[in-house]
């Protein structure tokens, strides 16, 4: 019997859109790779484009807009998003009300569920799950105990040994892996923030990080550096119906 195809989603992360066309964050055109990232995101022609936060640059509506009408929906693309600390949730909320591209909590595809948490301290980089949240989680995942759930947020919920990225985490992880360790069918936590690739296991949680669509980051130094020798990427997720999760990052060739 052949076995049953894979639902893909395509994650990309850390934006930094700014409102005016042609603006540069860390000395690198947002623009063009945000532009280069979603033919490659296109190309694989997934079910769903998971936006991971720091969608836009600390400029609201006018960005949110300009992301929305310039980027996504010429991408032809299911969007759903989750804020970063550099995003408006308000705002993101208000200018994705309605059509393909959406702030939602909560998806299902190929059977799998999708929970989109948000980590956002107002006036700080730093996140945190609310109280709120947790709660969300948690009856999420009791309503559904048999079906194979990928959670998504904005912050790491993990140290990476590099003091600037660390000082900014997920702070109450701990919470969230008391959750997370209650339910077996969670089979991965993905995010951004660190404008970096990580693949790791946290108590028997597998946490996997999506690079940037603009500049990344050196998780190696011991402060927050450009990673020149990488390009901007995102994450290509294969859902099973038998909850099997495969997973690579792709990045812009010659970028």
């Amino acid at each position: 019997m052949k076995p049953e195809s894979a639902v893909r989603i395509v994650q990309i992360s850390d934006c930094h859109l700014r409102s005016t066309p042609g603006a540069q964050s860390w000395g690198v055109d947002v623009d063009a790779g945000l532009r280069a990232v979603l033919t490659l995101a296109t190309g694989l022609q997934p079910a769903l484009l998971l936006a991971t936060g720091d969608l836009v640059h600390d400029e609201g509506t006018p960005a949110y807009e300009r992301l929305r009408d310039d980027f996504l929906l010429p991408s032809g693309l299911p969007v759903a998003a989750l804020p970063g600390n550099h995003d408006d949730s308000d705002a993101l909320a208000a200018c994705w009300s309605s059509g393909p591209v959406q702030r939602r909590r909560q998806l299902e595809a190929g059977g799998w569920q999708l929970l989109l948490l948000d980590t956002r301290v107002p006036q700080s980089p730093a996140g945190r799950l609310a109280p709120s949240e947790l709660d969300f989680l948690q009856q999420s995942l009791a309503a559904r105990p048999q079906t194979p759930t990928l959670v998504a947020l904005h912050h790491p919920p993990l140290l990476t040994g590099c003091a600037g990225f660390d000082a900014i985490a997920l702070d109450n992880r701990a919470e969230l892996f008391g959750v997370l360790k209650q339910a077996p069918q969670v089979r991965a936590v993905v995010f951004g923030h660190l404008h970096a690739e990580v693949d790791t296991v946290i108590d028997g949680i597998r946490c996997l990080g999506c690079p940037s669509t603009c500049i990344q980051f050196d998780l190696q130094a011991p402060e927050p550096a450009a990673d020149a020798a990488h390009g901007p990427g995102c994450r290509l997720l294969e859902l099973f119906p038998d909850g099997r999760l495969q997973t690579q990052v792709l990045r812009v060739e010659g970028a």
